[in-house]
């Protein structure tokens, strides 16, 4: 056994592929849509997302670096999705308080147009800053909606949409007979190419 996971560990720095062990994708860094390409009414895109809606009594848009709508009209929705489609993961984004603010709105999540996930609903007052929330869901969506749930403005701003893109595949236990076959073949197969006093890599240079 011993032998069998020498050459695994060897094998596995030249080509892990060859072991029939699917090795989880790595997580991408995280998307940040900041609202910093420009000022101007909704639809805006960035960083492969799209903003779009709002604006029903009121105008919707990008000003100064920030995504805000001048009423949130209860019902009215502000969608945040992939350009081109895709699913995603909200992380965080954050939110301008100030007491003179009186907006309220839920932050949901859909698949395919029907709601898998709320987020929570959100207030303004509170202050007189930004606020960073955490995303209280893990949930893939493919749209985000920011609905309007009464109170009107005069402004309800965000920024820094943060998401997570990447899909990270969970190994299937029915990988581990193939795992211990292919350990078993390389121990194998080690032994055969043998060169001097080194081990050949699993793509030797010339023919077998």
């Amino acid at each position: 056994m011993t032998s069998v996971l020498r050459h695994l560990a060897h094998a596995s720095r030249c080509a892990p592929l060859l072991l029939g062990l699917a090795a989880p994708a790595c997580l991408a860094a995280p998307v940040t849509v900041d609202f910093g390409g420009g000022d101007g009414p909704l639809p805006y895109g960035e960083n492969g997302f799209v903003v779009q809606g709002g604006g029903a009594q009121g105008w919707a848009g990008v000003t100064d670096a920030v995504l805000q709508d001048t009423t949130l009209a209860a019902g009215e929705s502000v969608r945040i999705a992939r350009q081109g489609g895709g699913t995603f993961r909200l992380l965080s984004f954050d939110l301008y308080r100030h007491d003179n603010l009186h907006a309220t709105f839920d932050l949901l999540g859909f698949i395919d147009g029907l709601q898998v996930v709320d987020f929570g609903s959100y207030a303004l007052g509170g202050g007189e800053y930004f606020q960073t929330l955490m995303s209280s869901s893990n949930a893939l969506v493919d749209e985000l909606r920011l609905v309007g749930t009464g109170g009107r403005g005069p402004n309800v701003v965000w920024d820094n949409f943060v998401f997570d893109v990447a899909r990270q595949p969970v190994p299937e236990p029915a990988s581990l007979p193939l795992a211990l076959a292919g350990a078993a073949a390389l121990a194998i197969f080690g032994r055969r190419h043998q060169v001097g006093s080194g081990r050949a890599c699993l793509l030797p240079s010339r023919p077998c």
